[in-house]
């Protein structure tokens, strides 16, 4: 039972972190535009392999931590859920503050997509790997998986944010020039933003008080 809701809560942020509108995700239709569905999806597969990568890392970690902090695993999960609080807050105050300043950037991603445009796969796999925020926000998350200190279960759940997030690029990549418009309008990027940002803070809190 533990693992199911485990597995639903893993696949539901995998969700919600892609969900995330940024550069990635207008490289990932700008690419779907630009040279069609297969370069978009593949695309898209290197943005959620990156967030596979850091799911298996930081799960696998997390997994040997509370091993090892056996007597300290409630402690564990109210500092991880504090970190994943205070980075959705952020996220949110970001989304929200910095909006009167930003510009469409479809144009940025145009030109990354032409500038890797036969590389799409290692172009977004890259892009979201070097993203720092990425890593805090995956150790935070590692906090409030039932774990147990098994790294079959880890990996299982890894696999699970993986599912989400695929799920999330393949919109992007289906989307196309339907996407474009609307993601590249900053008043739904703040919407979309925010709501991520919300998101990854309401993980923390359900943490904090489980």
């Amino acid at each position: 039972m533990f693992l199911a809701d485990g597995l639903l809560q893993s696949f539901l942020f995998g969700l919600t972190l892609a969900a995330a509108v940024g550069p990635i995700a207008l490289l990932i239709v700008n690419y779907g535009i630009s040279q069609g569905f297969r370069a978009a999806f593949a695309a898209g597969c290197g943005a959620a392999v990156a967030d596979l990568l850091y799911a298996m890392l930081a799960f696998i970690a997390g997994a040997q931590l509370l091993a090892w902090l056996a007597d300290k695993q409630d402690e564990f999960r109210r500092l991880s859920s504090l970190v994943l609080i205070l980075l959705g807050l952020w996220m949110l105050w970001r989304a929200w503050a910095h909006h009167a300043t930003q510009k469409p950037v479809a144009g940025a991603a145009t030109a990354t997509t032409t500038a890797g445009a036969t590389r799409p796969f290692l172009t977004t796999l890259l892009l979201t790997i070097v993203n720092p925020l990425t890593v805090l926000v995956f150790v935070g998350f590692a906090g409030q998986l039932p774990l147990g200190g098994s790294l079959r279960v880890a990996a299982m759940l890894a696999l699970a944010v993986f599912a989400g997030s695929l799920m999330v690029q393949t919109a992007f990549a289906l989307g196309g020039a339907a996407l474009a418009r609307v993601l590249s309008n900053p008043r739904w990027q703040r919407l979309l933003n925010g709501l991520s940002g919300a998101a990854v803070a309401a993980f923390g809190f359900h943490g904090m008080w489980q």
